[in-house]
């Protein structure tokens, strides 16, 4: 080759070298505009000096496999509000490029990234449930639909979350009350009452350790006050929950009888009491359709007496030689004269004290008139009978009860019970 061929090859190629050089160097500028705001984008949270690296690999990369690295790629993105949304929220942006493999959104944890879409790396869990998600910007996570307690919201793990109880109730054999939703979103069972536990619960009046029902406290833990039976811990029962009627609002004889005979154990043996709305004495008058002496229809020309009694008396304070009741019997004008008793009603006063002797556990045998207490009783044991008397006659209750001394203490009482005629 001569020398102006050589001269003209040389020529050549520095033109080639130049319009490369050129061609670089405006690939370099374009890469750097165009790569500008998604570099900035991409680095802003970093420091100054890893910032400028993490902008310069961003335009190498750009050098390296064109412009479309740096533009947006085609996605979908579903936004979650706070709140539920009325209508859709998903959002489409429509690119024909594609993100670079080491940017946020590519589904691949890149240097200085904690985290890229699905992939959560080390994420820590949400302490009660709940999914974490990667943050926008991959360099954070997002805790934001984690369970949290105190929210109103019954989720995960939660047993509760303040009214939300779930279906959460007290267990089996609860007599009322409902479990509580506590501070920790755990259920806390301590306000349902148990009936029968021995444990005085809120909303019970009474809890004796069983549901026997007749034993002075409910089924349920009420009071049995009012139910017209006598039970321990009550000395009358007339069916009501009144004042002057001669037992109370609390199921007592406000003012007592002692029955008559003066001896040493008269008051702490045997008193007695009646459905009256005036003290009661040695007798007791009514007519017949007299509230509250007759407790039955009116104008049937019959009187009802309500009647109560008390043996050894629990409210008695005084010291008493008294020692109990072993043996009752109905004597004197209980047995003959115009107000006798008959055979039934003889029964029915007998019955009655022998009802109340059997709540401390001693037996109660005999037939009438008289009835045997083994072993001796010593409890206060009140109880209460009705006796029917027609219009214009009599009955007179005459009691003699023993008590286990030898000799025999005794306490004769007697109550005449008068139907006036109208």
């Amino acid at each position: 080759m001569g020398g102006r061929s050589i001269l003209a090859a040389l020529s050549l190629a520095i033109l080639s070298a130049v319009s490369s050089s050129d061609a670089a160097a405006a690939t370099l500028r374009e890469c750097r505009a165009t790569c500008a705001p998604r570099a900035e984008d991409e680095c802003a949270d970093l420091a100054r000096r890893k910032a400028r690296k993490c902008r310069k690999r961003i335009v190498r990369a750009c050098r390296r496999t064109g412009l479309e690295r740096c533009l947006p790629a085609t996605t979908t993105t579903t936004v979650t509000p706070t709140t539920e949304p009325a209508a859709s929220t998903t959002t489409t942006t429509t690119s024909t490029a594609t993100l670079p493999t080491e940017l946020c959104g590519n589904g691949v944890i890149d240097s200085g990234e904690v985290c890229d879409g699905p992939s959560l790396g080390d994420a820590p869990y949400c302490l009660r449930g709940g999914p974490v998600t990667c943050g926008s910007s991959c360099r954070s996570w997002d805790y934001s639909a984690c369970y949290r307690c105190q929210n109103g919201i019954r989720e995960g793990l939660e047993e509760c979350d303040g009214d939300d109880l779930g279906s959460a109730t007290c267990p089996v054999g609860s007599t009322g009350g409902s479990p509580v939703c506590m501070m920790n979103c755990r259920l806390d069972y301590a306000p349902c009452v148990q009936c029968g536990d021995g444990n005085l619960d809120p909303g019970e009046y009474c809890d004796d350790g069983n549901t026997d029902a007749h034993d002075g406290c409910s089924p349920t833990c009420q009071s049995e006050c009012g139910d017209g039976i006598v039970e321990p811990e009550e000395a009358c029962d007339d069916g009501a929950h009144a004042n002057g009627d001669g037992c109370n609002a609390f199921c007592e004889i406000p003012m007592p009888y002692a029955g008559g005979g003066n001896e040493p154990d008269d008051v702490c043996a045997l008193q007695w009491g009646a459905a009256s709305d005036a003290p009661l004495g040695a007798t007791l008058t009514c007519t017949d359709g007299q509230s509250p002496c007759d407790r039955g229809p009116a104008s049937d020309e019959t009187c009802r007496f309500l009647v109560y009694f008390c043996v050894n008396n629990p409210s008695f304070t005084v010291a008493c030689p008294w020692s109990g009741v072993s043996r009752v019997a109905l004597v004197g004008d209980s047995l003959s004269g115009a107000s006798a008793l008959s055979d039934s009603e003889q029964t029915i006063v007998l019955d009655a004290f022998g009802t109340a002797l059997a709540w401390a556990g001693s037996v109660v045998s005999g037939t009438n008139p008289e009835r045997a207490v083994t072993p001796v009783s010593t409890a206060g044991d009140c109880g209460q009978f009705e006796l029917d008397v027609p219009s214009g006659s009599t009955r007179t209750v005459a009691v003699q009860i023993e008590d286990g001394h030898v000799p025999a203490g005794l306490d004769a009482d007697e109550l005449t019970l008068d139907c006036a005629a109208p």
